[in-house]
């Protein structure tokens, strides 16, 4: 319902001077913050600084921002959403672009953040119109997968996967990364007849197609097809 009821909410964020101090010095720790969304009042909210070259801004003028509600309030959610995103938009003046292939992709059946908008104010300051998508984490998994214990990783900047990705969630073995390596390893088969095979047994091909095709369709210059970057992977 929050996503589809059309309403754009106001966020007000309160951050203390000392949080603030934090966050110039260090804008990927999660420090604490207040958020109040009209009679709604959230404590204890984990927030810090997101995006790079080209999305990034400081703090003092319009960050892109992360917000996990029950990192240090556990249980809290938003809207029943444990982690989301405000992107600033800086690339995208429409504020559209997001939103639409969002909705392209989910009707494609791959698994994408749902979208919305949010008007934030930072400590009293109208940072004005933001995007809103909900967070990669547990919740999100299990909407998408019957098994929301794999792992999960975040392919970040220019990477294949091959390198040592960054796990966001997962209960399995995260040293190996094995289910990476099988992965690649089925893709570096020479005999093609037997490539696809192995392939099959290790990836879901149907929907990395659909994804593949969606992100050369959309021409998606900063996903994995184009550009092998801010994908994720994961193993169910």
């Amino acid at each position: 319902d929050f996503f589809d009821s059309g309403i754009i909410p106001a966020l007000r964020i309160e951050i203390a001077p000392t949080n603030m101090a934090s966050l110039r010095r260090d804008d990927r720790t999660y420090v604490r913050a207040t958020v109040r969304e009209g009679d709604r009042v959230y404590e204890e909210v984990a927030i810090h600084l997101k995006g790079a070259a080209g999305s990034k801004q400081p703090i003092d003028q319009k960050p892109a921002l992360t917000l996990n509600f029950d990192k240090f309030h556990d249980g809290q959610k938003f809207h029943d959403i444990d982690k989301l995103h405000l992107n600033n938009s800086v690339q995208d003046r429409s504020f559209m672009t997001e939103a639409l292939c969002s909705e392209m992709f989910l009707a494609a059946g791959v698994p994408t953040a749902r979208t919305t908008h949010a008007r934030v104010w930072l400590n009293g300051r109208d940072l004005g119109l933001y995007v809103l998508k909900e967070g990669y984490d547990r919740s999100f998994l299990r909407r998408h997968f019957r098994n929301a214990k794999g792992n999960l990783y975040d392919g970040g900047f220019l990477q294949e996967i091959t390198a040592r990705l960054q796990r966001d969630n997962g209960e399995g073995d995260a040293k190996s990364y094995s289910d990476l390596r099988s992965v690649a390893a089925a893709a570096r088969e020479p005999d093609f007849s037997k490539r696809m095979g192995r392939l099959e047994q290790v990836l879901d091909v149907d929907r990395f197609l659909a994804f593949t095709a969606l992100e050369i369709l959309t021409e998606h210059w900063d996903g994995y097809a184009l550009k092998k970057n801010n994908y994720r992977v994961y193993h169910d």
